[in-house]
């Protein structure tokens, strides 16, 4: 059994791993792992719970399992780890995984950042999994780092709550638990409450004040619609109605605090009283804007080039597909062009990266300044570039006016702190005309083809697709 998991507080966390595994696939925990396996394109993610005998799978993606003996877990060595993560870019390459269940379907990259409970103790982990070898930068672990430290808060505020509604002996009662209880619950850093049948507030703590601006003593007593309108009332109806039935509800929403838009995300648990009966229900709200935000800049690296700001690959296929679908519709030309820099290699060698990023980024900005608002503008990958357009009514000729005008442009000097700099542009061109039928990948290839005969005729040129003369 491993050191860590085996001191004093065992009990204790088994007993949190023991309650979390009963709970129900929380939102927000897959939605973070889908965002995971997006962001780093990996085949699987998933958080893990980890007992004395089994690993759980709490929440995850791209992972058919639900559990798996202790001894074929790789996050265990995620626990032992000191620096509490671990990440192992060839799974191959180590023995001790060969027999490991990951190990066995095939896997051969691992990564993952322990979660603790809010003593401390280790619970399980955070995981990425992939079938081919990869290295992670320090960028990646730490973006790794700010997932597995959402997921580990979605624990935390769990235990809170939990905590808070097993000591719940109904305080507005009077019970000797009451002001403990009040202590425990006002510094949540979260709406708390108990809500009747009869959408009347039979408890809330502190924190409804500086959300509400009302005291929570007059909060107590009234209905839902006097503390937040009717509109806000009749959006939470459905859910009320979902937990009076006896389910668990959970919603998100936007509101207004002190003049600027908040995002909340709400729980609504049942009160199952042993007779059957459900008087109300306990409610749960919590402030989830920088989560968000997180998640939409985590979104928007996933598709954008972080050098020139430029969609990257990824996002390129996909407006490339979708441009596809959508000439089926109007009926007119497309056209891909695939760019490449005439001498950037040198430069990049002789004058550094710093000046070659700096290049790169005047060549982005020159293409941008050159094309339509409607078209597309990507960064592939290194010196690689693509522009799409579409809704051509002619377009060999829209491409041809277009490759020439990129390649004046680009005869321009560049001027780089390290002087000025001159390179010039190959461009390959491949149309798709209304009605054609391909591919987007083999659009990029034939285009890439192209570009490819322009250097070798020259460079500074272009070169269409199936064009004999060129």
């Amino acid at each position: 059994m491993d050191k860590e998991t085996r001191s004093g507080n065992d009990e204790r966390r088994l007993a949190l791993i023991r309650d979390l595994r009963g709970t129900d696939r929380a939102p927000e925990l897959e939605r973070l792992t889908r965002l995971a396996r997006r962001v780093f394109r990996v085949a699987a993610a998933h958080v893990t719970l980890l007992d004395d005998n089994t690993q759980w799978i709490k929440a995850g993606q791209g992972l058919e399992i639900t559990h798996c003996p202790r001894q074929d877990s790789i996050c265990r060595y995620t626990i032992e780890a000191q620096s509490g993560r671990l990440v192992i870019p060839d799974l191959s390459t180590e023995t001790r995984f060969a027999e490991s269940l990951v190990g066995k379907q095939g896997y051969r990259f691992y990564a993952g950042i322990v979660l603790r409970s809010r003593e401390g103790l280790p619970l399980g982990a955070f995981c990425l999994l992939d079938t081919q070898p990869q290295e992670l930068d320090a960028d990646e672990i730490a973006t790794l780092a700010d997932l597995a430290a959402l997921a580990e808060r979605e624990f935390h505020l769990w235990e809170l709550s939990q905590r808070a509604l097993r000591e719940h002996a109904t305080p507005w009662l009077g019970t000797d638990q009451e002001s403990a209880l009040q202590s425990i619950v006002d510094h949540l850093p979260v709406l708390v409450a108990y809500v009747g049948r009869d959408r009347h507030y039979r408890y809330a703590n502190a924190f409804y004040q500086e959300w509400t601006g009302i005291d929570r003593n007059h909060v107590m007593g009234r209905h839902i619609r006097e503390v937040f309108g009717p509109e806000f009332e009749a959006f939470l109806e459905p859910y009320i109605e979902t937990a009076l039935s006896g389910r668990q509800a959970v919603y998100e929403s936007e509101t207004f605090l002190h003049g600027q838009k908040r995002q909340m995300r709400g729980v609504m648990t049942p009160d199952l009283r042993p007779d059957g009966s459900i008087p109300g229900y306990f409610l749960m709200a919590q402030d989830i804007t920088a989560r968000k935000a997180l998640e939409d800049t985590l979104k928007q690296q996933a598709r954008e080039d972080p050098l020139t700001g430029l969609p990257n690959r990824r996002a390129a296929m996909e407006a490339i597909d979708a441009a596809l679908a959508r000439q089926t519709r109007v009926k007119k030309g497309l056209a891909l062009m695939f760019l490449d820099l005439d001498g950037f290699k040198e430069i990049n060698d002789s004058l550094g990266h710093d000046a070659g990023d700096a290049l790169l980024q005047q060549f982005a900005g020159r293409l941008l300044a050159a094309v339509r608002s409607t078209d597309m503008v990507a960064r592939l990958a290194g010196d690689e570039f693509v522009i799409l357009l579409e809704h051509l009514k002619e377009a060999d000729m829209d491409a041809h006016l277009l490759a020439g005008k990129l390649i004046a442009t680009m005869n321009a000097p560049f001027q780089l702190t390290q002087g000025s700099v001159k390179v010039t542009t190959s461009i390959g061109i491949a149309i798709n005309p209304p009605g054609g039928q391909i591919r987007a990948g083999d659009l990029v290839t034939a285009a890439d083809k192209s570009m490819y005969r322009a250097k070798r005729q020259g460079k500074n040129r272009y070169v269409l697709a199936g064009d004999r003369r060129a």
